[in-house]
Parts: C-alpha cells; structure tokens; sequence
C-alpha cells in the first residue's frame, strides 16, 4: 500500500472535496425528492468532518499525518 504524502495546501483541498462530494452524493442517492435531498445537504454542511491523522478519517492509510512545526 502506498501512502500520499501531502505537498500543498492544494492537495489537501482535493482530498477534502472528492471526499465530501462522495459523501453528498452517497447520501443523495437515498432520497426521494427534492425537499429531502435539500435537508440531506444541509445536514452534511453543519456536520463534523474528520481531518487527516484522526481516527474517522476514511483515507488514513494512504496520507500520512501533517506535521505540525512551531516557529519561534
């Protein structure tokens, strides 16, 4: 298994989008109008997303965790 080292700010941007839009999309395959598919959304908008390095992050095993550095 490979991991993907994170180089950029923009890599992480990709990563969160393609998995929040996987989220919508799972979540608005279940409903059945567009009312619903309103709610389902807002829902996911003001939910927790977990970052990389936590435990429910779905693609923990392929990035490795960011470091953190403190400048003085």
């Amino acid at each position: 298994m490979l991991a993907y080292e994170i180089k950029s700010e923009v890599d992480r941007v990709l990563i969160y989008i393609t998995l929040y839009i996987t989220e919508c999309l799972k979540k608005l395959q279940r409903c059945a109008n567009k009312n619903q598919g309103q709610q389902e959304m807002y829902s996911l908008a003001i939910s927790k997303f977990d970052i990389p390095g936590e435990a429910g992050f779905p693609l923990n095993a392929f990035v490795k965790k960011q470091t953190l550095y403190r400048y003085k």
